[in-house]
């Protein structure tokens, strides 16, 4: 009779073990995951001509990501609130936003012409990168050096394997680390990163992609774009009226050459 409150309490211990090493073991799991998972801000600049600043959201889980240009101009606060959530103050609605799917390899970018959205979709770009043994801390972050052209334009980044994603601001990616830092080999694109918070779950704004264009397509269409656009102006000025509406030319933009451009050259 003596004996019994002791094998109840063994069987209750042996309970109490299991449970506290199976939360552990969760724990353990979320340590691991969570590095996968996170915002980033950076101030982006653009020197294409025209000065250009402003501030790039890159929100982020194992399996997607999403940069937000906000708008330059009513940008109020970049901060994080109580719960370490980015908060960004814009007005502006429709902005460039890039959305990278690993899921379905494809990158999915909203932007707005003249007013109106266009949804446009590709593959996830391969870019050749070569990691470089050079490493440099950016936050708390210990990084590493990568160069790659990309569209007509080379880049040097420092990515940090601490934070295990593939992605990176606009459509910089494939890395097996976090972009934090991104310039071109002319000074005219740079993307730094100013605040990483990881570890939190990120909310990712969806969006109708059912009617995304090809970008090929949408490339070829923009001129079409611009030259109604002209037509339509000029239809409304005087007999003697000229106006000319010219397309930015690629020199001024991020992309300068397009693979299927690339490979329509070679074989002329």
């Amino acid at each position: 009779m003596g004996r019994r409150p002791y094998k109840r309490l063994n069987f209750r211990f042996k309970i109490v073990a299991v449970f506290l090493l199976q939360n552990l073991f969760c724990f353990g799991q979320f340590t691991i995951s969570a590095q996968g998972i996170g915002y980033v801000a950076y101030e982006y600049t653009k020197n294409l001509g025209v000065d250009y600043e402003t501030i790039g959201i890159l929100k982020f889980n194992s399996l997607e990501s999403q940069f937000i240009e906000l708008s330059p101009g009513y940008i109020t606060q970049v901060d994080t609130d109580n719960d370490d959530n980015i908060v960004a103050t814009t007005y502006s609605k429709n902005r460039p936003l890039f959305h990278v799917d690993l899921k379905s390899d494809t990158l999915f970018t909203r932007q707005t012409l003249f007013k109106k959205v266009y949804i446009t979709k590709e593959s996830i770009p391969i870019i050749d990168w070569k990691i470089e043994e050079k490493h440099k801390k950016i936050e708390k972050f210990e990084c590493q050096l990568a160069s790659g052209t990309f569209r007509g334009r080379t880049y040097k980044v420092w990515f940090t394997a601490d934070i295990p994603v593939k992605f990176g601001p606009w459509k910089l990616q494939g890395l097996p680390g976090l972009i934090l830092e991104a310039i071109d080999d002319k000074n005219a694109i740079i993307f730094n990163a100013k605040k990483v918070v990881i570890g939190l779950k990120t909310e990712i704004d969806y969006f109708d992609t059912d009617d995304a264009m090809e970008l090929k397509s949408y490339i070829k269409l923009k001129e079409n774009i611009y030259n109604e656009k002209e037509k339509n102006i000029s239809s409304k000025l005087p007999r003697d009226g000229t106006f000319k509406l010219n397309m930015p030319g690629r020199k001024t933009q991020k992309e300068i050459i397009y693979e299927w451009e690339k490979t329509k050259k070679e074989e002329d």
